[in-house]
């Protein structure tokens, strides 16, 4: 396994270095500390990259930028935002760029590790609480207008809310199906029906909206997957 780490803070790149160490001591870690040489460093040997958005000499825009032309040339490489700034905008601007995770550093390492876990194994890990928050969350229909869509419209059924957190987590519908004691048949359709709602066609896309709906777990810890 081979991992970049973009950070311009020593002491952060040799902690995480030590956590991807947890992943396999035998990995393969480069880092850097700015982008100025990236463009003869990166290709598409890596298997990993964690990016923070906040580097010297750049604004956080310029950071977003710099994410987005690093996913567009290589898309395939999961990228791991894990940056002090804990903005609600910032995250799905973040994942809209291409990242598959974005991580306070101010979460302790098992919660970081089991993020990257998750990413590695497809997965798409947002921290709940910078979800915004869920309006008439007492009801079984969530509105919409939260997400930006069209107020009065269509919403999700509390079970749709409920596959969208799996999907958030990274779940296959087989697993969600089990989670559920549903057939998969029926995930199938409620997670067509979260596409159509949400005016998304991917699952990265829902779990952009569900960072603005407030679609959260019950707590910090993402759940690992053998896919």
């Amino acid at each position: 396994m081979k991992a970049l780490i973009i950070d311009d803070h020593p002491m952060v790149q040799d902690g995480l270095e030590l956590l991807l160490r947890h992943l396999d001591a035998g990995i393969d870690i480069a880092k850097l500390d700015s982008l100025d040489s990236s463009e003869t460093v990166i290709d598409e040997t890596f298997d990993l990259i964690l990016y923070d958005v906040m580097l010297p000499n750049r604004t956080v825009e310029e950071g977003l930028t710099a994410l987005r032309a690093l996913h567009q040339r290589i898309p395939s490489t999961p990228i791991v935002v894990i940056t002090a700034l804990r903005d609600r905008g910032c995250v799905s601007r973040a994942l809209e760029a291409g990242a598959r995770a974005y991580i306070p550093k101010s979460f302790n390492s098992e919660i970081i590790l089991s993020a990257i876990r998750l990413v590695l194994s497809g997965g798409v890990y947002v921290p709940p609480e910078l979800f915004e928050p869920v309006a008439n969350e007492g009801t079984n229909r969530i509105p919409l207008a939260a997400s930006g869509l069209e107020e009065g419209g269509p919403s999700l059924t509390r079970r749709q809310r409920d596959v969208l957190t799996f999907l958030s987590q990274g779940y296959s519908n087989k697993e969600i199906a089990r989670e559920l004691g549903v057939a998969e048949g029926t995930i199938k359709i409620h997670v067509a029906a979260i596409f159509k709602v949400l005016n998304v066609t991917n699952r990265t896309q829902a779990v952009i909206a569900a960072s603005r709906l407030g679609i959260s777990t019950s707590d910090g810890s993402p759940t690992g997957l053998n896919a």
